[in-house]
């Protein structure tokens, strides 16, 4: 745009090839003549107002000049009549250039008015010095006719178009006036000096008109380079003006962008204290938690090292009875020890992260029949009615087998542990299955000592190593990590919850609820887990590798204890220079995963595997293991220390029965 203003603005110092100034496109020549009317408004109505004034002011000389002589008052009434018919064309002008709007939107209408105006009034003027007496017309009327023209080309701002045809009206004009009174008039003075007044006036007034039209033409030229400069001003003001609203725009955006980076950086400072104050909460919970660990720990050590010590004596005495009650209670405290461990480790497999869910059809109305006849003996041991309510059809759901157990397990050994003997019907414990259209309910119910609400509000039943009823003997006593371990294993169950209700001294409700599984699931692609069958484990021959000596003797013990031919070793080598010389495949191979010299139970599977490629292997450890870690062991039965004897002879049958299968197709 400003190069355009700058193009233009050189095409105005030149001039069309008729000599006037070069005009603009119709659309920018229609903008200038507004924007020139506009600015000369003001001064042409007081150009105009000063012209009527200046031209009735004569009337007065006018008057003066008929009282002092009889000629001019002769001629006073056509002068009179002149004079107040210019006048009212004056007004009748200025009246115009007030109330009409074409002056200010119509370009060259202003011009016009003008230019008819000028004309009327040296018209009016040239009719008065042609009756005007000699030498009045000379010395009086001339000097008004040139009065005229200075009014009208130089204070109007005529275009030079404009002023060059009020030039050669006036031109014309002029001529015929002095023509007139030179040849039609009678005169005072001589006729050369007549002549040679009327060639010098004519001379004088074509100079006025010819100086006249220069200024409109300059005057023109001046306007139109303003007007291109003014625009040219604008445009570089709004150009300005955007930049200054992009600059604000851009302020504003940056002040916005500051204040979400302060809110960002605010909130990564909250996190960071968040975090920190949960960090410490956690080093604070977990130093709890090895706390209460290790204090529980303590007891069932300390109650295995007291009852060792006079076993000895008592077999030197041959006091069988007395032995058979500290192995008793070195039983009792042994199996306390490994549910606190298997606990913990729990707890620390579900908080890393590792143990995810696996998800499958399970039959939950089996389950629970499971569940109950393998508490049953316990029940009746402690002198609890256990009572299971469950509809006649199969009730599906999506959820994993094991976990449910877990939480199911928990959930019916506490309502047996807090049982409350002096009720009056007796203790019971009875669980209730439920399957409607959209959910499923299992319900434990329980008559036992119940739980006080304050610590329901709390939470607290479900913090580890916390015993809401610890007034029970000690051979009753859990560790207190049940409902925690609950808890975590619903954490990893989408879709499962678990709901409270108790009265202390009264009972309580655990109410697990999950989704309920959609009808028509095909029941021969699901099944549950086999109970162990002894039986089956008789003659199993099994290779057992561990560094640990007592781990390994107990072990050997406890697998000829079910009939299994079990052959240990201490490490990696010790097995591979007795490879060779074995007469029988091993069924099942077990191995601890780390072993001496670097070794593990993948060494020791690479070892056994090239003598008999098809040994299954069960990995015991005490350590976190899967198989998204370590690729190898995928196929791998994984089982974690401390393991329950039912875990480990369940492992056995499960990888065992393959092999024999193949065994009996071969």
């Amino acid at each position: 745009m400003t190069e355009r203003m700058g193009a233009a603005l050189s095409d105005t110092s030149g001039a069309w090839p008729d000599g006037f100034p070069r005009r603009f496109e119709p659309e920018q020549e229609r903008a200038y003549g507004q924007w020139l009317n506009r600015r000369l408004m003001s001064v042409r109505k007081v150009v105009t107002l000063v012209g009527a004034a200046t031209w009735c002011s004569f009337l007065l000389w006018d008057f003066a000049l008929a009282q002092a002589d009889p000629a001019y008052a002769a001629v006073m009434s056509w002068i009179l009549m002149l004079r107040v018919v210019v006048a009212a064309g004056l007004l009748m002008a200025y009246t115009l250039f007030v109330s009409s709007e074409r002056v200010l939107t119509e370009a060259g209408y202003a011009d016009r008015m003008i230019l008819w105006a000028s004309v009327f009034v040296y018209l009016g003027l040239s009719f008065i010095v042609g009756i005007m007496p000699a030498p009045y017309d000379q010395l009086y009327g001339f000097t008004g006719l040139a009065l005229v023209s200075a009014f009208s080309f130089g204070l109007f701002g005529l275009s030079a178009r404009a002023a060059v045809w009020l030039a050669l009206w006036q031109t014309t004009a002029l001529s015929a006036t002095m023509i007139w009174c030179t040849t039609r008039k009678p005169t005072v003075m001589p006729t050369a000096v007549t002549q040679q007044f009327s060639v010098s006036a004519i001379v004088l007034l074509g100079l006025f008109i010819a100086v006249g039209c220069m200024v409109c033409w300059l005057f023109e030229l001046i306007s139109r380079r303003s007007f291109l400069d003014q625009q040219a001003l604008a445009v570089q003001n709004e150009e300005i003006r955007r930049h200054g609203l992009e600059l604000q725009r851009l302020h504003d955006a940056l002040a916005v962008s500051s204040a979400e980076a302060q809110e960002r950086l605010q909130a990564v400072i909250r996190l960071k204290e968040r975090l920190h104050q949960d960090a410490e909460a956690r080093n604070h919970e977990r130093a709890q938690f090895m706390a209460s660990a290790v204090h529980d720990l303590r007891q069932p050590v300390q109650a295995i090292m007291a009852a060792m010590y006079p076993v000895s004596r008592a077999l030197e005495r041959g006091d069988q009875a007395t032995v058979a009650q500290l192995l008793q209670l070195s039983h009792q405290a042994t199996h306390f020890l490994q549910d606190q461990l298997t606990g913990m480790l729990e707890i620390a497999r579900l908080e890393s992260g590792r143990v995810q869910p696996e998800l499958g059809w399970v039959d939950l109305r089996s389950l629970v029949k499971e569940m109950v006849d393998a508490f049953s003996a316990q029940a009746q041991s402690e002198g609890v009615r256990l009572g299971l309510e469950r509809p006649a059809e199969a009730c599906w759901v999506r959820s994993d087998a094991q976990f449910l157990r877990r939480i199911l397990g928990n959930l019916i050994s506490n309502g047996i542990k807090y049982r409350r003997a002096e009720a009056e019907e007796g203790a019971w414990v009875r669980v209730m299955l439920s399957c409607d259209a959209g959910r499923v309910d299992v319900q434990v119910v329980d008559n036992g000592l119940g739980i006080a609400k304050d610590l329901l509000d709390q939470g607290l039943i479900f913090q580890p190593f916390f015993q809401a009823n610890n007034l029970l003997a000690q051979a009753e006593k859990g560790v207190g990590l049940g409902l925690a371990v609950v808890q975590k294993l619903l954490a990893l169950l989408s879709g499962h919850a678990l709901a409270v209700r108790s009265d202390l001294g009264r009972g309580s409700c655990f109410a697990l609820s999950m989704p309920h599984a959609a009808q028509g699931v095909d029941a021969s692609t699901l099944s549950l887990a086999d109970e162990v069958e002894l039986s089956a484990l008789a003659g199993l021959y099994v290779l057992l590798v561990e560094d640990d000596a007592i781990v390994r003797e107990s072990l050997q013990h406890m697998l000829q204890g079910v009939g299994v031919l079990c052959e240990s070793f201490a490490d990696h080598d010790s097995l591979a220079a007795a490879a060779s010389g074995l007469e029988r495949c091993p069924d099942v191979l077990i191995s601890d995963f780390r072993l001496p010299a670097g070794r593990t139970a993948l060494d020791v599977r690479r070892v056994v595997r090239t003598v008999w490629p098809q040994v299954p292997l069960v990995v015991l450890s005490g350590e976190p293991l899967d198989a998204e870690t370590l690729p190898e062991l995928h196929g791998v039965s994984l089982l974690r220390k401390p393991a329950a004897v039912a875990d480990v002879l369940r492992a056995l049958l499960r990888v065992s029965r393959p092999v024999q299968v193949k065994a009996e197709q071969a």
